[in-house]
């Protein structure tokens, strides 16, 4: 339904997707992002925008029901505009890391710190290392964009470069995120960007949060970390660097939480946006390279080798693949149930350190990003099938098939629907 909202000046209004507000007259502010006659923003379901009115304004909202547009005291917490301060200062180039819990305002904040750098004339990147929520790019890749103009949400900034970290949360994979979250600094410095802002993830508690947090800031030496908390709630991830590096406190706003399920909404329908147009295709696994997984980084095993897993066994495998260091075998679906124990007794048996047994089923739907002879990502897609007798493998991409030339492999499966369908075991 359309609800036409008559204000004043400085007024503010929490506005919750799906909605799509236009102004009609005055002008409007999302996070110092200025909206005039005749322009408008789509808000997708599960978020919310801030919007804030400079001159006497009427907005035509189109919402789903009248509490989706209700009154604030202010846009955010006016400490942040302290944080604005430390632009004047600062040394080119300059790293800013923000830290802080689920919902706690951190790409709020990004996006209304950026605005205010590029206006002061800054080339502003920012590395969207948050792989469940992403605003610049796809669920499951670090992100980096390039500021061209002020923006209202971190989604209208363009994708520049992207690194496939292959899973939904940094949890599972903490090396691959901090690898591309190193990979996107380094890209956005060599594009010439003078402040370069990190919005992190919301993963802040436990042994391995805090492992994430603290290699990600050794690894950067930022610049300054702002640090978005209610209380004390993240004082542990800043403990270490009390005194030996520049943090700001701010205050997180009381912004609209998102359940689990909005969050999980959102990402399907990015994943469905970075599969539309796909179709099968199906590539000679001679004529690509495979990385984040096993398979092919050895030999196909002897027919002895296949005979001899059986009888230990009891079934013939699909596929065995050999390395100096461990032996990597394929099995039929359903068949063998796979446990802690046969890995170790195979490991005995066939003299390697490490023994991998997995499912045919297990390369079904699995989430790949794919890149070109340059090592440049070209899209992404999802496995079909490996068929090991002809040595060939069926995604579901539409990205053209003569680029491809690496093919890396996620933990992820998603159907091509865009629904998430849970985690591989080790490919």
């Amino acid at each position: 339904m359309k609800r036409t909202v008559e204000a004043g000046p400085n007024q503010t209004f929490l506005i919750r997707g799906p909605a799509k507000v236009e102004v009609v007259k005055g002008e409007i502010s999302i996070f110092e992002n200025i909206l005039e006659k005749e322009k408008n923003i789509v808000i997708t379901k599960g978020k919310a925008l801030p919007v804030k009115t400079i001159s006497e304004a009427v907005l035509d909202v189109y919402i789903d029901n009248d509490e989706a547009i209700q009154p604030l005291e202010e846009a955010f917490p006016k400490e942040w505009i302290e944080a604005i301060r430390l632009l004047d200062s600062l040394k080119v180039p300059g790293i800013i890391i923000i830290l802080g819990t689920v919902d706690s305002g951190k790409t709020s904040l990004t996006t209304f710190l950026a605005n205010h750098a590029f206006r002061k004339g800054f080339k502003v990147a920012i590395v969207d290392s948050d792989v469940g929520q992403s605003s610049i790019g796809l669920p499951c890749f670090i992100s980096m964009g390039i500021m061209e103009k002020t923006v209202s949400t971190l989604s209208e900034v363009e994708l520049r470069e992207a690194y496939f970290v292959g899973s939904n949360t940094p949890s599972r994979l903490l090396h691959r995120t901090l690898t591309g979250i190193a990979v996107m600094v380094k890209k956005a410095l060599e594009n010439g960007s003078e402040i370069i802002f990190i919005d992190t993830s919301g993963w802040v508690y436990g042994r391995n949060a805090r492992e994430l947090k603290t290699s990600l800031i050794l690894m950067l030496q930022p610049t300054v970390i702002i640090a978005l908390q209610r209380g004390r709630e993240i004082e542990h991830l800043l403990a270490p660097f009390n005194g030996s590096l520049k943090i700001i406190r701010l205050p997180a706003p009381n912004t609209y939480k998102r359940d689990r399920e909005n969050r999980k909404f959102i990402r399907e329908i990015l994943y469905r946006k970075g599969l539309e147009g796909g179709r099968n295709i199906t590539l000679s696994l001679e004529q690509i390279r495979l990385r984040y997984t096993l398979l092919g980084s050895g030999s196909k095993a002897s027919p002895e080798r296949f005979e001899e897993i059986k009888q230990v066994l009891g079934h013939m495998p699909v596929y065995v693949e050999e390395s100096e260091d461990l032996l990597y075998i394929v099995l039929p679906n359903g068949e063998i149930r796979i446990n802690k124990d046969i890995t170790e007794f195979l490991e005995t048996k066939v003299g390697k350190p490490e023994v991998y047994l997995v499912q045919k089923r297990d390369f079904e739907n699995v989430l790949a990003a794919f890149q070109d002879q340059n090592n440049k990502l070209i899209g992404t897609g999802i496995i079909r099938e490996v068929d090991f007798e002809k040595n060939e493998i069926t995604f579901y991409t539409p990205v053209e098939k003569e680029k491809i030339r690496f093919v890396q492999l996620g933990q992820l499966k998603i159907s091509k629907e865009g629904e998430e369908l849970g985690y591989t075991k080790i490919l």
